[in-house]
């Protein structure tokens, strides 16, 4: 079966408890972006923050809760993401998934002080209408910011976007849809398919002042030439953003990043 899986929802699939409770932040290795994990409890529960390079966004994802949520499988729109102490709140799309019964819990989060706000925070707190609100303990969480905000200035160097540049921008690119609507397992090319291949891809595009990609490539290679352009060419009909905000409050051209992966199943 095709399976087309952004790479922030793959993390919240396949992250692993760590082996040890007592273990403070250690990076994620087994993905090309900026991710931190934290286990927060002694039953292996574990915190992780993700950021893409050249992208605004942060996702926050929780795996190896117990499987006591009544709702599994589910997208919840207009959730938030409570710092404590402070009160202050951060607006996100919260996705639930339920797997040998155990609980993941992910947020997809737009807001531009997320950072700022966990770094003085010693606990965050999902919540939702529709379910019970989720707390857990954060630890050192102005050591993750540190981390985290140096690995992306030195990624993003590498990747051809200047970090001073980028962050001097009033407003960076926002998507009007969430990305993760972009793409699905429909645009998997059949060459890829037939010949098992699956990877990591990048894209950066050049987002214009009106919103419009001008241009896309990407930057993580894959052995299929034929998927980077398929994906190149449909984010460009299919990505549409707010645009940035240069130092006088006027729309500019701007990069955005984001990390998926496809993989076959």
């Amino acid at each position: 079966m095709r399976r087309f899986a952004p790479l922030a929802l793959l993390l919240m699939i396949s992250a692993q408890p760590a082996p040890e409770a007592q273990v403070d932040w250690r990076w994620e290795r087994d993905t090309p972006i900026c991710s931190l994990k934290q286990v927060v409890s002694v039953d292996g529960t574990t915190i992780q923050i993700s950021r893409t390079p050249g992208n605004d966004q942060t996702s926050v994802s929780v795996a190896g809760r117990d499987g006591s949520m009544s709702v599994a499988s589910v997208i919840l729109r207009d959730g938030k993401i409570l710092f404590v102490p402070g009160g202050e709140t951060s607006d996100g799309t919260i996705y639930l998934t339920k797997r040998n019964g155990s609980g993941d819990v992910y947020a997809l989060i737009d807001d531009t002080n997320f950072l700022s706000n966990i770094g003085r925070s010693s606990a965050i707190e999902f919540k939702h209408e529709k379910i019970a609100p989720i707390r857990l303990p954060v630890r050192s969480g102005a050591a993750a910011v540190s981390a985290l905000r140096s690995c992306e200035d030195r990624t993003m160097r590498e990747w051809g976007i200047d970090p001073v540049a980028w962050r001097a921008l009033k407003a960076r690119p926002l998507p009007l849809q969430p990305w993760t609507e972009w793409l699905s397992g429909d645009d998997y090319p059949a060459t890829a398919v037939l010949n098992g291949i699956e990877g990591f891809v990048i894209p950066k595009m050049q987002v214009g002042a009106d919103g419009s990609v001008l241009s896309c490539e990407s930057i993580r290679r894959t052995r299929s030439a034929t998927y980077r352009d398929k994906m190149c060419d449909k984010l460009k009909k299919r990505a549409h953003f707010r645009p940035a905000l240069g130092a006088s409050g006027n729309p500019v051209a701007a990069p955005f990043v984001f990390a998926i992966k496809f993989r076959l199943e």
